[in-house]
């Protein structure tokens, strides 16, 4: 394999070039469902995005700590923002993956209708960040959906999601059977944002140790679900709030911000994990958007900056590949 040990040596040389913009992934309409979106995220948080045929921006979100009591990886929640009139309805469309800035632009219409929607999960800090732009005043909503709104039983098609506890009939303590899910809990203010999370009052984790067989180790351990809880802050200026999970602007503008604060904790009580979050929200507020967009680009700068390998179609007029004996095989053989 010399000649690939020395390509790849290559590759790795200082002063590679900018990451080329041809290499973004374009969307040129809106998605039906999540099935249609564009995943993004800084390797915490987590995105699932889409524009929906009405002009509705939709953002699902993860995290990598979001266990449920049941063992189970949740989403946080959707995200639903809607600008007044519709602006991202219009035609052209375009939803850009900007790879190189580590970005979502969804671009709609033209002109003074025109309207821009930037959206990124910042490298540095678990936020989301929505940064939408039109040619003509426009209001916004934001509004939080959650769909754990009650205690329930898990259905037949969900309850392999808590995989570690295959074989239980039921929890100690806990009816039902298989085991609960837990609601989430949408918070009673504040005033400037929309807060929620999910919290494990309780934990399978014992059971599933046993079921697999891990009892006797079961001591070295802390329970890593018990207490464990997860949500986040969804806010920005000029908005208020229009009711438990929504939010609106004041007055229509050709501007808005909107952040989502995301934040995993296990803590003794629920006001603790609160009081984290307004810690954080605090603290990040300090940092103003330019400047941590800026600190953004660089840090994607720098990932890609590290080594890559860019792999294209070769033109027709290459030469077909020669049957070999080789045993590396990328996207094509030499059959």
């Amino acid at each position: 394999m010399p000649k690939l040990t020395l390509a790849l040596i290559a590759l790795a040389a200082p002063a590679l070039a900018a990451f080329p913009d041809d290499l973004d992934l374009v969307w040129t309409t809106p998605g039906k469902d999540p099935s249609g979106s564009v995943p993004i995220g800084n390797g915490d948080v987590g995105l699932n995005v889409w524009v929906e045929e009405g002009g509705d921006v939709l953002l699902l979100i993860s995290k990598t700590d979001a266990w449920s009591e049941t063992g189970r990886l949740l989403k946080l929640g959707r995200v639903r923002l809607s600008l007044s009139g519709g602006p991202l309805a219009r035609t052209p469309f375009r939803q850009r993956l900007r790879l190189g800035q580590g970005a979502i632009e969804i671009r709609a219409g033209e002109g003074d209708r025109a309207a821009l929607v930037r959206i990124w999960v910042d490298a540095n800090r678990p936020i989301v960040r929505v940064e939408a732009e039109t040619g003509e005043p426009t209001g916004l909503t934001a509004r939080l959906e959650v769909w754990r709104t009650a205690e329930r039983v898990l259905g037949a098609d969900e309850d392999t999601a808590a995989w570690s506890l295959s074989g239980a009939d039921a929890i100690p303590g806990i009816p039902g059977t298989p085991p609960p899910a837990s609601a989430d809990t949408v918070v009673e203010g504040p005033e400037h944002g929309i807060a929620w999370y999910h919290r494990n009052e309780w934990s399978a984790w014992s059971v599933g140790m046993k079921l697999q067989g891990l009892e006797p180790v079961m001591g070295k351990f802390a329970d890593p679900l018990l207490h464990r809880t997860f949500g986040g802050l969804m806010t920005g200026p000029g908005l208020e709030r229009a009711d438990r999970l929504s939010l609106r602007s004041r007055e229509p503008r050709r501007r808005h911000d909107v952040a989502v604060h995301v934040l995993g904790a296990t803590t003794e009580a629920a006001r603790d994990w609160l009081e984290s979050l307004a810690r954080m929200y605090r603290r990040d507020g300090e940092v103003a958007l330019g400047e941590a967009l800026t600190a953004h680009e660089a840090w994607w700068r720098s990932f890609w900056d590290r080594s890559r390998i860019v792999v294209t179609r070769a033109p027709l007029s290459v030469k077909a590949m020669e049957r070999n004996a080789l045993p590396l095989r990328i996207g094509a053989d030499s059959a």
